[in-house]
């Protein structure tokens, strides 16, 4: 059983293609993510820790801070 993320790429799903500059250190951690089957690729490792970020606490207070800062 893999800890990655679902398939992100299922008909319907709408996803926006980015471009990121990753210093090696960035770089030797998505490759560990793949390394230890987490994820298929460096892309998926990418979006699995986005999905990290926004499970935490410190994410909730952001967006909130954001919303009453545009308000």
């Amino acid at each position: 059983m893999s800890a990655g993320p679902p398939d992100r790429t299922s008909p319907g799903r709408s996803l926006t293609p980015v471009m990121a500059r990753l210093d090696p250190g960035d770089v030797e951690v998505l490759d560990a993510l793949i390394t230890a089957g987490i994820v298929p690729n460096r892309a998926e490792g990418v979006r699995w820790a986005l999905a990290r970020i926004r499970e935490r606490p410190a994410y909730t207070q952001l967006r909130e801070h954001i919303a009453r800062s545009t308000s």
